[in-house]
């Protein structure tokens, strides 16, 4: 219990959040401009979430997966009744019109993972933790997602969290440079930064104003004001 509680401390810190009266009412009325003057894209976004598309989110959900809070795993999902869907449409569509998320969206169970195994293993600060939260949360997810993917652009030099890239084609580019300098006999020097607070610390006050910048805003403030 000791070790549990120790951990809940820990990750507790992860995401912390400052109030700045000022800047929070700045952020409230351009969400409320936008949404007034957006609207035609919710409507447009309720009106796309049709069973199709909610069965082929749910065939992207992986399986073999641990089950969140709601003891739910993938394969009760996709070996339901194919009327599950139905309702699922009806969920989603819900939660768009009424602008309201369940609660059991936001509660998840917190798992810690070593970082480096060959460090200290009794240093706290060598886990990180993993949320497993409710698959039907993780549908809505992907359901959304697919439904704003052509307003959702990332930088080309982002390969983490993205479809069909990942460390190995990151690690390409700086190995390909760095030859291409020593096989013509030239020194090559590297310098690095170490951002790994940066990853395990999250402010979930600083994202705000990024919610401002698609055509789904409306449909995102929606959602992000509960």
């Amino acid at each position: 219990m000791d070790i549990a509680n120790e951990f809940a401390t820990h990750f507790e810190k992860v995401s912390h959040s400052y109030h700045d009266d000022v800047g929070y009412n700045d952020f409230l009325c351009k969400r409320n401009d936008c949404i007034m003057n957006d609207l035609q894209s919710s409507y447009e976004c309720i009106d796309s979430l049709n069973v199709e598309l909610i069965d082929k989110c749910a065939r992207k959900l992986k399986t073999g997966k641990a089950c969140g809070p709601d003891d739910l795993d993938a394969e009760h999902l996709l070996y339901a009744h194919p009327v599950l869907i139905m309702h699922f449409q009806i969920l989603f569509k819900l939660i768009f019109r009424h602008r309201f998320v369940p609660n059991s969206f936001g509660i998840g169970v917190i798992v810690p993972l070593v970082k480096d195994k060959s460090g200290n293993i009794s240093d706290i600060n060598n886990y990180r933790g993993i949320t497993l939260s409710s698959v039907i949360s993780k549908l809505f997810e992907i359901v959304l997602l697919s439904i704003c993917n052509d307003a959702l652009e990332t930088d080309p030099l982002l390969f983490g969290f993205k479809d069909k890239t990942g460390t190995a084609d990151a690690m390409f580019m700086p190995n390909s440079t760095i030859k291409h300098f020593t096989d013509r006999g030239s020194s090559v020097y590297v310098s690095s930064l170490d951002i790994r607070k940066a990853f395990d610390r999250v402010d979930d006050d600083d994202d705000d104003d990024e919610l401002i910048i698609t055509k789904y805003t409306s449909l995102y403030l929606r959602l992000e004001c509960l």
